[in-house]
Formats: C-alpha cells, structure tokens, sequence
C-alpha cells in the first residue's frame, strides 16, 4: 500500500479497537491516565497502530500507558519499545507527561544496560523536572547507571546533597557523622523497627522518605561495605528512615542492604541477615515485583558467596537469574552468572564456572559493556 493509504489503515484499526473498548475521554489524554480498564489488554495494539497512523497525541497517550504496564509485567524489550513511540512524540506532551516518558525511559534503559541513551533521557528529564521529589528521583537514577557502568568517588557526595535536598538531614563532617551515628544508634534503640511492616494501603507513603531511603541505599552500594564511619552511619539512617516507611520495593532493597552490610559483613549473623533478604523477596514475590525481587536475589547471592555460605547463595542467584533472564536485563544477568561462576568454582564444579565466565565474558565483549 502506499504510506498514506497504510497510515489510514492503521488509523482505522486504531479507531475501532478503541470504539469497541469503550473509548478514551479527553481529560484523561491530557493527564495520560486510564479510566477505562477495557481497554488495558490493547494498549500494545493501539500504541503501535497510532503511531503508524501518525497521530501524535494518541500514540504518546498509548505508548506511555503500554511502556508502563510493559515494566509492571517485566517485559522490558516490549516496554523499551513503546517507550521510543511515547519519546517519539513527546514535545506535544506538558510538563508531567514529558517528565514520566524521560524518567520511565531512562529507567528501562539503564535496567537494559544501554547507559549513555539513560543519561540522555535523564538530562530531558532534569530540564522539565517539576519540584525536588522529582529532582531527587532524577539523582536516584544517575546514582544506578553510574553503578552498573563505573562509579566515581563523588557518589556518595552526589547522594547526600540530593537527600539533603528532601529535607533528610545528612552530617557533612567527619565528627558530624560520628555525632550523627549515635543519634542515629539511639532513635533505632528507643524506637525499635515494627515486626511486621504495614502494608501500603493502610495509610499514604511519604514520597520524600521513600526517595531519600533509595538514595540511602545506593549510596551504601557504592561504599561496598567498607569500614568507615560513613559506612556505620548509613546503614543506622537507612534503619531509622525504613521504619517509617509501608512495605514496599525500596524498604525491599533496604532490607538486602542491611543484610549484605549490617548482618553479614559489619556485625556477622548469618541468620538474621537470611530473615531480612527472605523478607525482602517475600514481600516482591507477592506484590508481582519481578525485577526488584531478582535485585534482592542477586544482593543476597554475592554477600552470602562473600561470607562463604555458597549453597545458601547459589539459591538466591537461581532465583536472580531466572527473573533477570525472563526480563531480558542483560547486564544484571551477565552479573549474577559471574557471581555464580564463583560459587561453583569454590564449590569444586569447575567445568560449569568456566562455562558461565566464558558466557559472561562473551556477553560482555557483544555488547561492548567496559
């Protein structure tokens, strides 16, 4: 067909899948929200078949809802793709619309392991972002890419202003953060974590607190556990900051943090480190959060393998491998099978750790990862 007549193909296809679901009204186009939830199994047809047709505002009102939805369901390829339609057309969009396709994108891509293209979307995002939770997200992300490519010494600095900036008080100096580490010590002893944490729906997150805990979290990460009195003090103020936070992905992340930092390598207790991760993989299995649930397998299977608990590790980095292998995220695969090349190597099984390091290895050459 010719390009006009096969973009009026598509336009009409669009129109009616989309008249046979019920329709979409204006007002939710203009906040690229869904009202009406007939239409949420067709987001992908309707994405691909606007943005064929040429209609700008549909296929980025389309191609965002299906980007989203394609990470809650862990398909990041399929998610990268719409992204790209949403991006495409994104300069019609306002404020708000063209901050969640920069902000999404990036997060997609990085979780992808193509860096450059996230910093870019980050730099889009940086321009339009719309007050200091979403500069603060920004940073968050900026702080991940940098660890999956080569974090510098200025990360943990970089952390701490974006946390300062949330209103988290974070000591500047060295007697501060001694200072800072007992306060911190105090309020954990007089106030001590809940059990059990409450779930989300009970009462509303704290935005703020939940982004300055991931940002807490990152910035251990980069330390690698060193021992430091930064390093004492953050895990203290990660403690005190989830507690006041619902069950959710970040206070996940910060449980296999405190488990990787706190209970097997600072203070060694091995089983109270497996109840935090075991917690933490709990609450995202339940909650259908695929790739944080393979971010906790992988933090477990490297600290235990560390410790030298390696049957206990090459559990949780199956777990990890499965869930990074069905999201086709190369890079943290790649990662957990380097991890457990190791475990078998000290496990006796050499044939099968050359055979993931030779995978790993290969991977990394095809995709000219440093």
């Amino acid at each position: 067909l010719p390009s006009v007549q096969r973009q009026k193909t598509h336009r009409r296809v669009a129109e009616t899948i989309e008249r046979r679901a019920g329709g979409v009204d204006a007002a939710s186009i203009r906040v690229s929200a869904l009202n009406n939830e007939s239409l949420r199994p067709r987001l992908f047809d309707l994405s691909t078949h606007y943005d064929a047709a040429g209609s700008k505002e549909r296929a980025r009102y389309f191609g965002l809802l299906a980007a989203e939805q394609s990470v809650r369901q862990l398909a990041l390829e399929v998610a990268e793709d719409h992204f790209r339609i949403a991006n495409r057309y994104a300069d019609g969009g306002d404020e708000q619309c063209r901050y969640r396709i920069a902000i999404g994108y990036a997060d997609v891509l990085i979780k992808t392991g193509k860096i450059e293209a996230a910093l870019e979307q980050l730099d889009s995002a940086e321009r339009i972002a719309l007050d200091k939770v979403g500069r603060a997200e920004i940073q968050a992300l900026r702080v991940s890419a940098a660890l999956k490519k080569r974090p510098s010494r200025e990360l943990p600095a970089v952390c701490a202003e974006a946390i300062r900036g949330l209103g988290v008080s974070i000591p500047r100096t060295t007697t501060g953060l001694i200072f800072g580490t007992i306060k911190e010590w105090l309020a954990h002893l007089l106030f001590p974590t809940p059990r059990k944490r409450r779930e989300s729906k009970e009462f509303p997150i704290d935005r703020e607190k939940q982004l300055a805990l991931r940002l807490l979290t990152r910035s251990l990460m980069f330390y690698r556990f060193q021992n430091s009195i930064g390093i004492v003090y953050t895990v203290q103020k990660i403690r005190n900051v989830a507690k006041g936070l619902p069950a959710s992905t970040d206070t996940a992340t910060a449980d296999c943090v405190l488990a990787a930092g706190l209970y097997m390598h600072m203070f060694p207790r091995h089983k109270k480190a497996i109840k935090l991760l075991d917690r933490a993989m709990d609450y995202c299995s339940r909650h259908g959060k695929g790739m944080h649930e393979a971010h906790a397998g992988l933090t477990a299977g490297w600290c235990l393998a560390a410790a030298g608990h390696l049957s206990d590790s090459s559990h949780y980095l199956s777990i990890a491998r499965e869930r990074f292998r069905d999201a086709g995220a190369a890079r943290d695969l790649a990662t957990t099978e380097g991890w457990m090349a190791y475990t078998y190597a000290w496990q006796g099984d050499f044939a099968e750790a050359i055979r993931l390091s030779r995978n790993t290895y290969q991977t990394a050459i095809d995709q000219g990862w440093d």
